[in-house]
């Protein structure tokens, strides 16, 4: 059964918490900008999509077994991946993020892309995802996010904002073909027809989140390009 999404703390949720984030965006200051409210509000936006992201991605890659999220934000992805019988690995910056995987009985370890490399996650993975995280980062930590991608797998499903979206704490919103050219450095190629499917399949199985749809893209490295 899909999770169904809860709706108590609206107030605190999305006045409060957006307010913070706003004045950390001000005046740089990352713990306001993801502080615990608004990462309340980016759980439950996951929770509506989690169920429907898994039920794409099964029927895509339906051999797959062990799967990676970087930057998994709340942990909702991996919660669900978790409850269907994958081995997940998880990792994310914000402690907040990492408590409430703790809660719905992931284990996420911290992330960290100024250091090499940025998490400890045991593989191998039969893909990597990772879902509107680029877009918080500046070019070089972004660079740096791709590159770490390319050596934990050999499939990789990736979402980044685009020009004009809107959202919190976003700095680096590239088009499409941006992301492309970056991939390609490390050898993995952008499979427009699988990301198509990919992305009808999110909106079959009733994904709410519109950027997850619009912004599927994904690359495949060398190993299994052969």
């Amino acid at each position: 059964m899909r999770p169904q999404r809860t709706s108590w703390a609206t107030y605190l949720r999305v006045g409060i918490g957006r307010r913070l984030s706003l004045i950390g965006e001000r005046y740089g200051i990352d713990k306001l900008v993801y502080n615990p409210l608004v990462f309340y509000e980016y759980h439950e936006s996951a929770i509506e999509s989690a169920w429907g992201v898994v039920e794409a991605l099964r029927e895509v890659f339906p051999k797959a077994k062990r799967v990676a999220d970087i930057g998994s934000g709340s942990c909702a992805f991996a919660a669900e991946f978790a409850r269907r019988g994958y081995g997940v690995e998880a990792c994310e910056k914000s402690f907040a993020g990492r408590i409430w995987g703790k809660k719905q009985g992931v284990t996420c370890k911290p992330f960290n892309l100024e250091i090499w490399p940025p998490a400890d996650l045991l593989g191998p993975f039969d893909f990597a995802y990772c879902f509107e995280v680029a877009e918080h980062l500046n070019e070089e930590l972004g660079q740096k996010l791709v590159k770490y991608l390319c050596s934990i797998a050999s499939i990789i499903v990736f979402t980044a904002g685009q020009p004009g979206q809107i959202g919190i704490g976003h700095i680096f919103l590239k088009e499409k073909k941006y992301w492309i050219m970056q991939f390609d450095q490390f050898g993995f190629r952008f499979n427009a027809e699988m990301a198509k499917i990919v992305a009808e399949l999110f909106a079959k199985y009733g994904v709410k989140t519109q950027w997850l749809i619009n912004n599927c893209m994904i690359f495949i490295g060398k190993r299994q390009q052969s």
